[in-house]
């Protein structure tokens, strides 16, 4: 995700905290990564941690927006989410 980077503070939690929400969800790996990604890239586009960190709505927006596709762990078919 290219962004303008504004502050990095949050920006290692945004990306943990996505990893954990979308791995207790059933996501694989690979899946996992990338909403990490998507939310960390999201964080340090905004100055300061409070507007920064990124609900499950605006980031699953973020993902399709990108044409990002998540799987879940053991499952062949791909999901837009």
């Amino acid at each position: 995700f290219k962004v303008s980077v504004v502050d990095t503070t949050g920006g290692a939690d945004a990306f943990v905290s996505a990893f954990s929400v979308m791995y207790l969800d059933g996501y694989d790996l690979e899946s996992c990564v990338l909403a990490s990604l998507a939310a960390a890239s999201y964080c340090v586009s905004k100055v300061g941690v409070n507007n920064a960190l990124v609900d499950l709505t605006t980031l699953k927006q973020r993902l399709k927006t990108n044409q990002i596709v998540m799987r879940k762990k053991n499952q062949s078919t791909e999901l837009y989410i």
